[in-house]
């Protein structure tokens, strides 16, 4: 039984599949990956500050994490946008920066910023919250965009935006819960007159190419996802553009996904 076991741990790691780690990890795990998820929130009218939370979680491929990310919020999305959409750092929210941690438990965590609340009629708005600096775990998703919507004029639209960084670790055969990759689209307000929908297609490899993709926000949603299939063990890239909201208006419309083999 002792050879079996052994035999069975050297075609583990000749496939690149991770040997269990943790007691009581089951037949095996990958590394955990975290992501940070977008949150639209209006700023609120009065003096003072509205809080705003990210939601960070870990998926944590079967074995009990231990690990901690960086994190840091940065002004925009990561991506090339016009700064008429843009929050300003110690004008319209105030900085944080930090470190998350997990010992053993893949706790979903969260990060409060501030957002400074005014009555000056303005722009939707966006900022983020970027994580790095991985240690014990990877990251999927590394940034998380947070539209502060105005609410101090009446708006029939929201703006959309997705952004670029994004990285999706496909899964080997013994995990195969997973096998698509989720590119977030964030919406700046909630579309209250039944549901939005912005059109999707992909190119590149490591993935089934999608043609006529459709994300579809119910109504009250804010976040959505367009999805592709990941070929396993393969490594590439996928360029997701998204085109033709049925409503309101896209910001930034395209993100390149690393794909990547889990390990």
């Amino acid at each position: 039984m002792r050879r079996i076991a052994a035999l069975g741990a050297s075609f583990a790691i000749a496939f690149g599949l991770a040997v269990p780690a943790a007691e009581g990890a089951g037949t095996g795990c990958t590394t955990p990956v975290v992501n940070v998820s977008g949150v639209s929130q209006a700023e609120g009218t009065s003096a003072g500050y509205t809080t705003l939370l990210f939601t960070v979680s870990l998926a944590d491929g079967g074995c009990a994490p231990q690990g901690s990310v960086e994190y840091r919020t940065i002004e925009g999305n990561g991506s090339p946008v016009d700064p008429a959409f843009v929050a300003k750092e110690s004008v319209d929210y105030l900085p944080r920066a930090g470190t998350l941690t997990w010992a053993g438990r893949a706790d979903t965590q969260t990060v409060a910023v501030k957002v400074r609340a005014d009555s000056f009629v303005e722009n939707d708005e966006l900022f983020s919250l970027r994580l790095y600096g991985e240690k014990g775990v990877r990251i999927g998703h590394s940034v998380g965009v947070a539209w502060v919507a105005d609410d101090d004029k009446a708006k029939t639209v929201p703006l959309a935006t997705t952004q670029e960084g994004e990285i999706c670790w496909s899964l080997p055969p013994n995990f195969a819960q997973a096998t698509s990759c989720k590119v977030p689209l964030v919406l700046s307000r909630p579309w209250l007159a039944g549901p939005l929908t912005i059109r999707y297609r992909t190119e590149g490899s490591a993935h089934e190419p999608v043609k006529d993709g459709v994300v579809t926000f119910e109504r009250g949603e804010t976040r959505g996802y367009a999805e592709l299939t990941v070929l396993p063990g393969q490594t590439g890239k996928a360029r997701v553009e998204f085109f033709e909201p049925s409503q309101g208006r896209l910001v930034y419309a395209t993100s390149t996904v690393v794909i990547s083999p889990a390990g």
